[in-house]
């Protein structure tokens, strides 16, 4: 299939952003919350209608929620509901 500037970009994003004890307690975290992921999903969705390689937007994507201080992306594992340690992703 011939590549053309016309043709139609199809593309995902899905982006995770871990796990939470707050079980929606804690509003303000998840308003942070909720803004850092919009935020990295359009930072990422105007990456890629720009042209940029999807590997080059997954890292940059990975970066703003590493960077993101309402996440541990990056930092390993936190501990949960009963203090034991978990990994939303191995």
């Amino acid at each position: 299939m011939e590549d053309t500037d016309d043709a139609p970009r199809r593309f995902a994003i899905a982006i995770h952003g871990g796990v939470s004890d707050s079980g929606g307690k804690d509003k303000d975290f998840e308003d942070a919350a909720k803004v850092t992921l919009t935020d990295t999903i359009d930072l990422a969705l105007k990456r890629l209608m720009d042209g940029e390689p999807a590997l080059e937007v997954a890292e940059a994507a990975v970066a703003a929620l590493e960077d993101a201080t309402v996440f541990n992306a990056g930092k390993g594992s936190a501990f949960n509901a009963v203090r034991e340690h978990e990994v939303s992703v191995l």
